[in-house]
């Protein structure tokens, strides 16, 4: 039986009633009603303390920083060539693939330079972070310093007196 006469016997099959679609069962009552599940914070298990690995946010950002020569010199690679398809445009054919080629290299070159600009963006902000976390990590240690040269000295053995707010 050939590919034709198959797909002849199926439109017929299909067409004259012989082939009939299964029929859905339907519950005779409506689904139940989903209660929505109860929100509750993620624990952390910070015993109250978060640790932000400054120097991973900066080794991060220094590895995408990095990478991204190489990115710049492919997207200016490519857009160089940009130009090598003139020659295609002389003959109705070749005008057609290298409309579609420059097209092509156009979305290349426009997704890249994307996404070499949200990876700088990215590394940025990974650096930023790390700043913001060391300044703040820096007030909180001078605003504790501060407190503790407020207290009364005493003899009592306290943790303020111990010297043990850091």
């Amino acid at each position: 039986m050939g590919l034709i006469s198959w797909a002849e016997d199926k439109f017929d099959e299909v067409t004259s009633g012989a082939h009939t679609a299964p029929t859905p069962q339907v519950n005779s009552s409506p689904p139940t009603q989903v209660q929505p599940q109860v929100w509750t914070a993620p624990n952390v298990s910070g015993n109250g303390h978060i640790t932000v690995h400054r120097d991973a946010l900066t080794n991060a950002s220094d590895v995408v920083k990095r990478h991204l020569p190489a990115l710049d010199a492919a997207i200016n690679r490519v857009n160089a060539h940009d130009s090598a398809f003139d020659s295609l445009m002389t003959w109705e054919t070749g005008s057609a693939l290298g409309g579609n080629l420059v097209a092509a290299v156009e979305g290349f070159a426009s997704a890249s330079q994307q996404t070499s600009d949200a990876h700088s963006q990215a590394a940025q902000n990974l650096s930023d972070t790390a700043s913001t976390y060391e300044d703040a990590e820096t007030s909180s240690t001078q605003a504790v310093g501060n407190v503790r040269s407020q207290l009364p000295s005493s003899s009592g053995g306290s943790s303020a007196s111990s010297g043990n707010w850091s």
